[in-house]
């Protein structure tokens, strides 16, 4: 199966770009990562901040990633696994 997460983007710790009920992965600038589901809480935060108990506290977040949806994962997969078609030579016209 191939990579379930999308690539890594680059974030300058501003507003959350993210739609809301998408499941992220982030690094926090203290470069602590963590995983979850943008709420509106999320949404709202001025500089995207994504509190969790483990984190002791609230950090911005300078990187995410976005989970494929199972669907488009399964589309991929199926793309990946394509013959690659070979040219024909093309009939001579008279």
């Amino acid at each position: 199966m191939r990579e379930e997460w999308g690539p890594w983007v680059e974030h300058d710790g501003g507003g959350c770009p993210v739609r809301i009920g998408m499941v992220i992965c982030v690094v926090h600038r203290d470069g602590k990562e963590q995983s979850g589901r943008v709420t509106m809480d999320i949404m709202l935060s001025p500089n995207w901040f994504f509190a969790a108990p483990e984190l002791m506290g609230e950090t911005d977040v300078i990187r995410y990633r976005i989970r494929n949806p199972k669907g488009l994962q399964e589309l991929q997969d199926l793309i990946a696994d394509l013959p690659v078609p070979t040219p024909q030579r093309q009939p001579e016209l008279v």
